[in-house]
């Protein structure tokens, strides 16, 4: 059914329609019909005014005192402009008008001056005069039919849950030429006047689809923008093109070139270097071009041209953080290096795919394509940044046609011979061989259907695993270097410090957990994880598990108790898996509860079928934001988060859950949970444990003595030199005389080398360049001397799997401490394993 919204509005209501979208949400409309659980959108509301009205259009509010505004009668906007009038103290008349069509009618009459309105097509001659506001809007779903709604919401979270800008994607596709700043502001004709009506755009001379030169002419999608600026602004526009990255943003800084491209389009380069970005000229992906089979590991060491054309060292740097990057002097250097594996791979953007597979000596090379999305936008300096804003209104233009038709045009792939061509010229060839092979293609059909369904899923499943721990971990890497260059810009300030080093140090923890996170999930789904029981005491067990929320608890106001019914006090079970199952739930409960709700935690004893084995029923219940039933159910899945929780700006990854669920049933347990949306939540786990005694479990922790460690001589096989000084500082700090070997046959002659009582101990790290640590080990123990080949010798590594653990105990190594450093764990390793040595 069609109408106005009024018009639809009503027939909601009076139930003559069932389902109505774009509906901003109020309490009184919520009483005449039902909202969708998730927005439809969200609606920016402009003022608008038509372009021959110059006078309104220059962003001088008090131009707009005693003009006529229309805007729809009775809608959200409308007591969003009043509330927006009242704030800015402009005495404007507003017009009630029954609906978009009566508004413009009346503004194309000139009955008003301007009104309200969402995004708007150009087409229709209006410029904005500025925005007033935004909103969310929802599905609305009439009162007697709960079926729709319940259909609605689950098609929303489904949309919500796999394409998080879902709603973005469509504006960009249906609105792409919007009225925001397509006008000529004073500012920028200004600085038009100043330049003499002309923009000296600088571009890469070989570098298509972006840009390049054909006959000596400049063309690419770069160019595309620059005619928008020629035909549809009358702006003169001078090209330059350049071989490098580097030769133009020189051209930039020296004033050559006001606005230069192609770029990838990120904020934190764009502050290191000082400049303004454009808006998106279109979206690409990193592509490795990479040998072998697997191209994870090529991804560890990337090649970039020491003259770039578009990914240099730092724009790599900023997108791939844990890689390696190598400089050459040319893309056939790289190609070389990644023959003879000197470096794991190279990058180009998945837009030139085409282009590059022309090269013949790319044949044996592998392509993948990345997870990680760049835009590539255009650069003005600071001084310049109107010309930013200028480019804008051109890319806006012509957005409908830069990712398609030109770079399609741009794309090109010349071929000598076509498939057609072949066939004609070696038919009987052709058919004779197809005919040969068309029945064993008959028989294998059923079975290539299943793997291709097969491979089909497990790549969605990769691509959907890799783009959110591409995001989730970049999310506190943003911070983290965000405020580090903040820290450099106010080091004088002792305030800005310390609230910098401690949001370091937050984003440090969130970084960390994702990264246990995604190893602990491998490790469960690769079956290496082992079940590795001892007897503890279950009370102190418990207390010491839940005390570690104690003053969390208390400093956000949360009621915190805490109850035990146990019978049997010691208890058999993997304290490690028990610990990581309830610090995940204890942790959910107070991010999820708001000041003055309350967490309490029961565990009781219940009997067990299996002799001498008990069970353990543990409940966290708590008072805070809740869920809704129809998320339960994707409660377990991985990444993972119901709307509310993201509202809420709880940070989490989505794998802390299903982490859960799995350690659960893996120590051949049960997990339940009750939830309600804006009441609470409520876990219920039950364990088997089998029966211990008190003679069962083990000694005291080993407290820390820091005479004991006090002038003790620690070799350091360490090939990290920030690894180095990281460990230097801390262990110095107690006493420790600290000497460092850079790898591990560096550090097996030093030893060699030294007198027999020089060194106490050896903290070796495993991938060292020259000898690793587990060969240095072995060499170590295989001495002569045994005073040296029986020093003690700590795993200090990245390596923090289980299985590492048991290779370097099988290599000889006395204990295994992991990175990052856990101070305390390092002086109690240090502490039990130099007691009784030399002093």
């Amino acid at each position: 059914m069609y109408g106005s919204f009024a018009e639809c509005f009503e027939k909601l209501v009076n139930g003559e329609i069932d389902l109505f979208g774009n509906v901003s949400y109020t309490d009184e409309r919520a009483k005449l019909f039902h909202y969708s659980d998730y927005p439809e959108g969200k609606d920016t509301y402009w003022l608008y005014a038509s372009n021959s009205r110059q006078d309104l259009i220059s962003n001088d509010t008090t131009k707009l005192n005693d003009i006529k505004i229309g805007v729809t009668r009775g809608s959200f906007q409308e007591g969003l402009l009043t509330q927006w009038l009242e704030d800015k103290e402009i005495s404007a008349e507003v017009v009630g008008c029954d609906g978009f069509e009566d508004m413009m009618t009346r503004a194309d009459a000139g009955t008003l001056d301007a009104f309200v309105a969402p995004d708007l097509s150009v087409n229709y001659g209006y410029s904005i005069i500025t925005g007033i506001g935004f909103s969310e809007y929802y599905f609305a779903v009439a009162k007697d039919r709960p079926d729709i709604l319940d259909e609605l919401n689950a098609a929303l979270y489904e949309i919500q849950n796999t394409e998080s800008d879902y709603n973005s994607l469509l504006v960009n596709r249906y609105q792409y030429k919007m009225a925001s700043g397509l006008t000529i502001n004073d500012e920028e004709r200004a600085w038009l006047e100043e330049h003499n009506n002309t923009i000296h755009m600088g571009i890469l001379s070989n570098y298509l689809p972006f840009s390049g030169l054909q006959d000596e002419e400049p063309i690419g999608i770069l160019v595309t923008v620059a005619e928008s600026l020629r035909d549809d602004y009358g702006i003169n526009v001078e090209i330059t093109p350049y071989d490098s990255l580097d030769a133009m943003m020189k051209a930039l800084g020296a004033g050559e070139v006001n606005l230069m491209g192609p770029v990838i389009g990120d904020f934190y380069l764009g502050e290191q270097y000082d400049c303004v970005l454009t808006d998106t000229i279109i979206n690409t992906t990193p592509v490795m071009l990479y040998k072998g089979d697997n191209p994870a590991d090529s991804l560890n060491s990337i090649g970039v041209e020491e003259n770039p054309q578009f990914f240099n060292t730092e724009t790599v740097e900023v997108l791939f953080p844990e890689a390696e990057i190598k400089e050459y002097e040319n893309p056939d250097a790289i190609n070389k290096a990644i023959s003879d594996g000197s470096v794991g791979c190279t990058l180009i953007p998945s837009a030139r795919i085409n282009i590059v597979r022309t090269n013949p000596d790319l044949e044996d090379f592998s392509i993948a394509e990345l997870s990680t999305k760049i835009s590539v936008n255009m650069v003005s300096t600071m001084e310049n940044r109107r010309v930013a804003s200028i480019a804008n209104k051109a890319i806006l233009h012509t957005s409908a046609t830069t990712g398609g038709l030109v770079m399609a045009e741009n794309s090109y792939v010349e071929k000598e011979i076509t498939a057609i061509d072949f066939f004609r010229q070696n038919a009987v060839y052709v058919l004779g061989f197809f005919g040969a092979i068309i029945a064993i293609m008959t028989f294998l059909l059923v079975r290539l259907q299943k793997a291709l369904a097969d491979a089909k899923q497990a790549s969605r499943a990769k691509t959907s695993f890799l783009s959110n721990m591409s995001h989730d971990i970049r999310t506190p890497m943003n911070a983290i270097m965000g405020f580090t260059n903040l820290l450099e810009k106010y080091k004088n300030n002792p305030e800005r410090v310390d609230t910098y080093l401690e949001k370091i140090k937050s984003s440090n923890e969130v970084l960390l957990s994702i990264i246990n996170n995604v190893l602990e999930m491998t490790r469960i789904e690769q079956g290496t994880i082992a079940l590795e029981e001892t007897a503890e005491s279950m009370e102190k067990f418990g207390n010491g598990i839940l005390d570690m929320f104690n003053e969390m608890m208390s400093q956000k106001s949360i009621a915190y108790t805490r109850e035990f019914d146990i019978k049997h006090p010691y208890l058999y079970g993997d304290q490690t898996k028990i610990r990581e199952i309830f610090i995940n739930l204890v942790s959910n409960a107070y991010k999820y509860t708001n000041p003055g709700g309350s967490v309490h935690v029961k565990v009781e004893e219940l009997p067990c079928d299996k002799e001498d084995y008990i069970l353990l029923k543990t409940t966290i219940a708590d008072t805070g934001i809740g869920m809704s039933e129809d998320y339960l159910p994707h409660l377990f899945e991985e990444f993972s988060r119901e709307n509310n929780t993201t509202d809420s700006k709880v940070e989490g990854t989505g794998l802390g859950m299903p982490i859960v669920k799995r350690l659960v049933e893996f120590l051949n347990g049960t997990i339940e949970v009750q939830s309600k949306k804006g009441e609470g939540t409520k876990f219920i786990v039950t364990l088997p444990h089998r029966i211990a005694d008190k003679a069962d479990c083990p000694s005291e922790t080993l407290d820390i003595s820091l005479e004991d460690l006090e002038g003790k001589r620690i070799l350091l096989a360490e090939d990290n030199e920030l690894n180095a000084e990281i460990a230097n500082e801390i262990l110095s700090e107690v006493g420790l005389i600290i000497e460092r070997a850079e790898d591990g046959a560096i550090c097996v002659r030093m030893l060699e080398e030294a007198a027999d009582d020089y060194y106490d101990l050896i903290l070796m790290d495993i991938q060292m360049p020259n000898m690793n640590g587990y060969e240095a080990t072995e060499k170590i123990r295989s001495m002569q001397n045994t005073v040296k080949a029986n020093i003690p010798i700590l795993a200090m590594t990245a390596n923090a799997f289980e299985e590492d653990k048991k290779h370097a105990m099988e290599a000889g190594m006395n204990g295994h401490l992991a990175k990052p450093i856990n101070v305390k764990a390092v002086l109690e390793q240090l502490s039990k394993s130099l007691s009784g040595s030399k002093g």
